[in-house]
């Protein structure tokens, strides 16, 4: 239910900021880049505009659906019983059967299987498992298998988004490659390497932001940073991002406070209470008993309960 809300809500709200940002933008006589009509905006607010054949207020809102399929994955997991090795044969299974569906061509496993994107996910459960657990040779080997995975699929995914060789065309292979090594050895030394063991509260806060920022860096803040040197031709390229930047940060923190804090707490105490058993006393548990304290025994020297 945390993720649920957390998700739910900021991207609600994200969605209407755009909708009413394009309607003020068609009455001062411009033209709004994402759509807003109301089927569209419906549509997006239930988070899956792609199955229903709609376009993404949000442009980035595309991977909101790719992580509800995940989730999805995650559910099935946790249906059969969240262990250790169950966890690591689920991975090592789901790479295996993401490879078939890729041989077969089937649109049907690339939906349920996320053909594409395997190879991140598990990489990013086997980096979180040597978080949890600690580094094993097993799990540096699974990362580098998802990680071979996502690389030798990379290709067709960069192709997917490439622009047009008229408009400049897409870097190539190699460039996408070590900008994602790069970042997949940042999660290496963040989780299970040194750098997991800062505990600055800047990064915490930086952590909460990454969302929101996400979801309007590209609707909002690059909309600003057009305008910007539309208004202000002489301002230049490089203060309108940081402008931009700016701007989008600071509705980012505004969304963090406003809607995921003070929002936040109430619709997931709502969500919990309305999806318990009728009668189940949710949100007036008591709290667990203190553990027994275990001291030595004054007779053997080991370890008892009192």
């Amino acid at each position: 239910m945390r993720r649920v809300a957390a998700g739910w809500k900021i991207h609600w709200t994200v969605v209407l900021v755009i909708v009413v940002v394009a309607w003020i933008a068609r009455l001062a006589g411009q033209r709004p880049g994402a759509p807003v009509d109301l089927r569209t905006t419906l549509g997006n607010l239930t988070m899956l505009p792609g199955p229903l054949g709609l376009r993404t207020t949000d442009g980035v809102a595309w991977t909101l659906w790719v992580e509800a399929r995940f989730y999805l994955l995650m559910a099935v997991l946790l249906l059969i019983g969240l262990t250790y090795r169950r966890t690591i044969a689920f991975c090592l299974l789901w790479l295996t059967l993401a490879a078939i569906g890729r041989e077969l061509h089937s649109s049907v496993l690339d939906e349920f299987l996320l053909t594409r994107y395997a190879g991140l996910f598990v990489a990013g459960m086997a980096l979180y498992l040597m978080h949890r657990f600690g580094p094993n040779l097993l799990l540096w080997l699974l990362t580098g298998f998802a990680w071979c995975y996502t690389l030798t699929l990379l290709g067709d995914r960069v192709a997917a988004h490439a622009a047009p060789a008229a408009r400049g065309g897409t870097p190539g292979w190699g460039i996408c490659a070590a900008v994602l090594t790069v970042f997949l050895i940042l999660l290496a030394l963040s989780g299970p390497g040194p750098l997991g063991r800062l505990r600055w509260r800047v990064l915490a806060y930086a952590g909460a932001l990454t969302y929101p920022f996400y979801l309007v860096h590209q609707s909002l803040g690059i909309p600003v940073v057009r305008g910007l040197l539309k208004a202000v031709p002489a301002l230049g390229l490089v203060p309108a991002i940081a402008l931009g930047l700016c701007f989008s940060l600071a509705l980012s923190a505004a969304l963090n406070h406003l809607v995921d804090r003070r929002a936040g707490a109430w619709l997931r105490r709502r969500l919990t209470s309305d999806i318990a058993v009728p009668g189940d006393p949710v949100g007036r548990r008591t709290p667990p008993p203190d553990p027994p304290v275990r001291q030595p025994s004054s007779r053997t020297g080991t370890v008892c309960q009192p």
